[in-house]
């Protein structure tokens, strides 16, 4: 797992959503817990039909016809959240960021919680940081990753299912990039050792207890992981020379 820039980080993030299952239409007004007067109970019948329906069109590539299923539900039902949230998901799998973003806010003005609204959004802030690393003086940046951690916060605190760790993993990087090196260390410790395949996971976790003034616990760790991932052997040895542990880092040189 790589951050990249925007078509990278779409790609990664937004793959979940495509195998998603479909949720009742009006789980958000009950999710709002507001007094709205609900639609009668045929059109919400009609809308949760129109929900499925897209479903089933993006699954047989008909991504006009999904869209137009999508945009009717939220006509005949406008007080759920669900149904724009999906279609937002489904923009930003065709990579139609401006129309994503739009259709994410509009489900979560009416469920601030919504998860897949504010998975969206968080995917979206998080490109647009990406976007905004090479290039200096950007005034956005550090608003970006506050909106992209705030919205990554809440779909990681309501979680359906089993979290994507590419949420949690693009969170992590989040972390660090905001100084929040508690918050990146306890995320990366539970990413890393559910995710052993992540060949960053272990770089970005020496980081972050190195950046708030741990480093003595990176090397534990370190240690603790080297003998079963021989990839870690160099960082080990880096991290003794920084440690003035100069026999340390020759033996495990040798080793690695």
């Amino acid at each position: 797992m790589k951050t990249a820039v925007l078509a990278v980080v779409l790609s990664t993030l937004v793959a979940g959503a495509a195998t998603g299952q479909a949720r009742p239409a009006v789980e958000s007004r009950r999710e709002r817990g507001q007094a709205d007067k609900p639609p009668p109970l045929a059109q919400v019948a009609e809308a949760y039909a129109q929900f499925l329906r897209a479903h089933r069109l993006e699954q047989n590539n008909d991504l006009n016809g999904a869209i137009a299923a999508y945009q009717r539900a939220m006509e005949l039902d406008p007080s759920s959240a669900d149904v724009p949230a999906e279609l937002a998901a489904l923009y930003l799998r065709q990579d139609r960021v401006q129309e994503a973003t739009t259709t994410a806010e509009l489900a979560l003005k009416i469920a601030p919680a919504n998860r897949e609204a504010n998975r969206v959004l968080g995917v979206v802030y998080a490109a647009r940081v990406e976007n905004s690393s090479a290039a200096r003086g950007d005034e956005n940046r550090e608003a970006n990753i506050a909106k992209a951690i705030k919205h990554f916060e809440i779909v990681l605190d309501r979680p359906v299912g089993e979290t994507d760790p590419n949420v949690r993993a693009t969170l992590a990087r989040l972390y660090l990039r905001a100084k929040s090196y508690e918050k990146a260390i306890q995320l990366l410790t539970d990413l890393v050792n559910h995710e052993p395949g992540w060949q960053d996971g272990p770089v970005l976790l020496a980081q972050a207890f190195t950046a708030a003034g741990r480093p003595k616990e990176a090397i534990l760790w370190l240690e603790q992981k080297a003998p079963d991932d021989p990839r870690l052997l160099p960082m080990l040895a880096e991290y003794y020379e920084r440690d003035h542990r100069w026999k340390d880092a020759a033996t495990t040189l040798g080793a690695a």
